[in-house]
């Protein structure tokens, strides 16, 4: 097995929370990996608000389309 691979798999169980360990320790095992974090939506969607602004779309004739948000 390569050493890049096992690195790879050790960096994804320690980043998943299954591995643990201190410098000069050994690495562990954890058990179980952290609970997975249940996303803000609120914040999420306060965050995807768009800016108000008039945006300007030319057509195929070179016509002028304005669109206001």
């Amino acid at each position: 097995m390569s050493r890049n691979t096992v690195l790879t798999a050790y960096e994804e169980l320690t980043a998943e929370g299954l591995l643990g360990g201190r410098a000069g320790s050994a690495t562990r095992v954890r058990g179980y990996g952290r609970p997975p974090i249940e996303p803000n939506w609120r914040a999420i969607l306060r965050a995807a608000q768009y800016p108000a602004g008039a945006l300007t779309f030319r057509d195929p004739d070179g016509n002028t389309l304005s669109f206001h948000r």
